[in-house]
C-alpha cells in the first residue's frame, strides 16, 4: 500500500458578466477557445492565491512527503470551466487510473485535467535532495493572456527538517525558484503531457502529447462484459455538442436541455413525456434560429431512448455545418455520462499543422445533416461504420472531445434508468448542452427482497434477472405470487389469533358462569 494524497483542484469565479474585461477571449495553443468567462482565482484542497493577492497574505496547501518513497495521489478535476496543465516541479508523474479504472502505467510530466475527469498518480520521492519544497501547479491552457498568468499552486514538502516547513513569508521565494517548462522540457530532453485537448503542441514547446484513447486498461474487461460481445442489438448514435443558431448558444444535435417538469423516473411510461420531449427536428427549418431560447423549438426535454442489453456506439462530436468556419465550434468539451463507464475506442482530431498546433479545419468524417444547423449528425461515409473494441481500451465516464474533432465510445445497455449526458464545463450545461438517455424503457419493479424490511442484499446474477424482469421468484410475476402468498400466509395467521381469542373468550364465560351458578338460581 502506498500512503495517499488527494488533490482538490478547482477554480471560482463570480456571478457570470459582474467583473472583468468579458470582450477579450483567451485561447489555448491550437486556437481553440478557453475562456468565454474571465478566471478569478484557483485553489487546491480549498486554498490558493489571488493573482493580485502578495504570497505573504496567502495560503497555500502542503503535501508532506519523505525522501525515498513511493505516493499516490488521487486528483480530481473539480473546476466548472478552465483545463489545468498539472506538474510539480522536479518530479515525474507515473498515471496508474483515470476515473477509478486501472491503467498500464503511463509517466509524464504534465496530466491535463479537464472538469469532472479523475487521475491517480504515484509519486517516487527524491532519495537525496537539497531542497525541500517544490511547486505544485495547475496552469491554465491559455496562450494569449500575458496580463494574467493564471495558476494554481501547492508546495510538495519533503520533511526531513522541521525547521524548513514552509510559511507564508517563504511562498514567494519558492515559486521564483520552481522550474519554468522553457527549462524543463528542451529540444533535448521533451516533455510528456497526457489528455491534450488538441493533437498536438506547438514544436516550439517540446511537449508530446499521449492522448486518452492509447491509453490500455490494467485489468481487460472480460469478454461477457464487452460491450460488443453478447448483446442483443447494436445501437448507434451521434451527438454534436456545438454553438447553434445566431445566438450560438449551447447545444447537442441542435437542442438545448429544457428539464421535464418532474423527474422522468415518476413517469409510468415514456409517452407521459411527449408534451415535454423534443420532436423531430432532423431539418435545419424546424429551429427557430432567431428566436431566443425558450421560444425555439429546439428548446425541449431532450430525451434519447434505447433497448436494453444493446451495444451502444457513441460518436461525440465538437463540430458544425461547415468544417471550414472554425468560429462556430472552436471548444472543447469534457463530456459526463451518468450510469455508465464507456470504453473509449477512438478519438479523432481536425486538420492541424503539425508545425505551430493550430486547428485548420475540424473533421470532415462526421457531417452535421444540415447546411446552418447540427440537428442530424452522421458518418460522412461507411467507412467508420464499425470501429475494433479491444477489451484493453481505457474505461471513462467523462472524457474530452476536442474542438473540430470526436470520439468513438461504446457502453453495454445494461443498467435501466434515465441517465445524464451533458458537458461539464458549468456555463454550456445550464445554457442547455445534455441530454437524457432513456435506457430500457421501461419501469422495472423494485425486486421482492426489497419489499420487506431488513437488510438488503443483491447479487450481480440477481441485478441481472431483475433488470430482465426475472424477480424472485424467477418468473416476471413472481413478486406478485410472493406478495399473494404472504398476504395469505399473514391473513390465515390472523383469522387463527382471533379464533383462539375467541374460544378463550367463550371458554372464560363457561367457567364463570359455572363458578356462579349457584348465585344466578338464588336470585
Amino acid at each position: 500500500m502506498f500512503p495517499s494524497r488527494f488533490l482538490h483542484v478547482s477554480f471560482m469565479f463570480p456571478s457570470r458578466f459582474l467583473y472583468g474585461p468579458f470582450a477579450k477571449i483567451t485561447y489555448s495553443s491550437d486556437g481553440a477557445e478557453v475562456g468565454p468567462v474571465p478566471y478569478w482565482s484557483g485553489i487546491i484542497n480549498g486554498k490558493g492565491r489571488h493573482a493580485s493577492v502578495p504570497y505573504v497574505n496567502s495560503e497555500l496547501s502542503v503535501f508532506e512527503v519523505s525522501p525515498g518513497s513511493v505516493y499516490r495521489f488521487r486528483l480530481i478535476g473539480a473546476q466548472s470551466l478552465y483545463a489545468y496543465r498539472f506538474s510539480i516541479d522536479r518530479h515525474k508523474l507515473t498515471v496508474i487510473a483515470t476515473d477509478g479504472q486501472y491503467i498500464r502505467p503511463v509517466e509524464v510530466d504534465f496530466i491535463l485535467i479537464h472538469s469532472g475527469e479523475r487521475y491517480d498518480f504515484l509519486l517516487q520521492t527524491e532519495n537525496n535532495t537539497s531542497q525541500f519544497n517544490y511547486l505544485i501547479r495547475a496552469v491554465t491552457l491559455e496562450v494569449n493572456d500575458e496580463e494574467n498568468k493564471n495558476i494554481t499552486e501547492a508546495i510538495l514538502h519533503y520533511n526531513t527538517d522541521s525547521s524548513t516547513y514552509p510559511t507564508a513569508t517563504e511562498y514567494e521565494s519558492i515559486a521564483r525558484s520552481s522550474q519554468s517548462d522553457h527549462v524543463r522540457c528542451t529540444e533535448a530532453s521533451n516533455c510528456t503531457a497526457l489528455n491534450c485537448p488538441f493533437l498536438v503542441y506547438p514544436q516550439s514547446h517540446h511537449i508530446s502529447c499521449e492522448h486518452i484513447h492509447n491509453l490500455r486498461l490494467l485489468f481487460p474487461v472480460s469478454d461477457s462484459d464487452l460491450p460488443t460481445n453478447g448483446a442483443k442489438g447494436r445501437t448507434s448514435l451521434f451527438f454534436n455538442f456545438g454553438f447553434e443558431g445566431i445566438s450560438q448558444t449551447s447545444a447537442i444535435n441542435a437542442r438545448n436541455l429544457k428539464l421535464p417538469s418532474s423527474p422522468p423516473a415518476l413517469y409510468e411510461t415514456p409517452e407521459n413525456l411527449y408534451e415535454e420531449t423534443c420532436k423531430n427536428l432532423d431539418t435545419d427549418w424546424q429551429c427557430n434560429q432567431i428566436a431566443s431560447i425558450p421560444d425555439s423549438n429546439c428548446y425541449c426535454s431532450h430525451v434519447v431512448n434505447v433497448s436494453s442489453d444493446h451495444t451502444i456506439q457513441l460518436v461525440i462530436s465538437a463540430t458544425g455545418p461547415n468544417t471550414t468556419q472554425l468560429g462556430n465550434f472552436l471548444f472543447a468539451h469534457p463530456v459526463h455520462l451518468h450510469g455508465h463507464y464507456f470504453q473509449v475506442a477512438d478519438i479523432q482530431f481536425g486538420r492541424t499543422d503539425s508545425m505551430t498546433g493550430r486547428l485548420e479545419e475540424g473533421s470532415s468524417d462526421v457531417q452535421c445533416g444540415g447546411d446552418l444547423l447540427c440537428t442530424n449528425p452522421s458518418w460522412s461515409t461507411n467507412t467508420y461504420d464499425s470501429f475494433d473494441l479491444d477489451s484493453s481500451a481505457p474505461l471513462k465516464d467523462t472524457l474530452l472531445i476536442p474542438a473540430g474533432g470526436y470520439a468513438v465510445v461504446y457502453f453495454k445497455s445494461d443498467n435501466p434508468g434515465w441517465w445524464f449526458l451533458h458537458c461539464h464545463i458549468e456555463v454550456h450545461q445550464l445554457e442547455g448542452m445534455g441530454l437524457i438517455i432513456n435506457e430500457g424503457g421501461k419501469k422495472t419493479p423494485a425486486p421482492y427482497t426489497m419489499q420487506k424490511c431488513g437488510n438488503f442484499d443483491f447479487t450481480v446474477d440477481e441485478y441481472k434477472k431483475a433488470i430482465e424482469g426475472k424477480l424472485n421468484p424467477s418468473d416476471v410475476d413472481g413478486y406478485k405470487i410472493a406478495t399473494i402468498v404472504l398476504g395469505s400466509v399473514l391473513g390465515t395467521i390472523l383469522v387463527i389469533v382471533l379464533l383462539v381469542l375467541f374460544i378463550l373468550f367463550c371458554i372464560r364465560c363457561i367457567h364463570y358462569i359455572k363458578k356462579h351458578r349457584a348465585e344466578f338460581f338464588q336470585t
